[in-house]
């Protein structure tokens, strides 16, 4: 329902590589592509962004050890068939413009 609320005004959210939050045992770079394809599923593409937490997590989902795997998350998205299009906004686009939308 947060989701929901949030893509309803125009918001969204990042995407969380936190473990606990990924998967109880065992997280993956695919475990986080199956949230961002839930969120997808519930309000768009137009809605979801990435926030790692890189620097606040105990330690990281598998193929996601640090910032140079990031490509990583490009590559399941392409694999799962996501848009170009859609790919550019979950990776940055759409806090772009949020932040375009709130700051102006």
């Amino acid at each position: 329902e947060m989701i929901e609320a949030m893509a309803a005004r125009g918001g969204g959210g990042g995407m969380n590589f936190a473990p606990g939050f990924v998967h109880p045992t065992h997280a993956t770079v695919q475990g986080v592509i199956d949230h961002v394809d839930h969120i997808v599923g519930l309000v768009g593409p137009d809605h979801v962004g990435l926030g790692s937490d890189f620097d606040g997590i105990p330690y990281t989902p598998v193929g996601l050890e640090d910032v140079t795997k990031m490509p990583n998350i490009t590559a399941e998205l392409v694999k799962r068939g996501y848009a170009e299009e859609d790919v550019r906004k979950i990776l940055g686009e759409n806090h772009l413009r949020l932040i375009k939308d709130v700051v102006g």
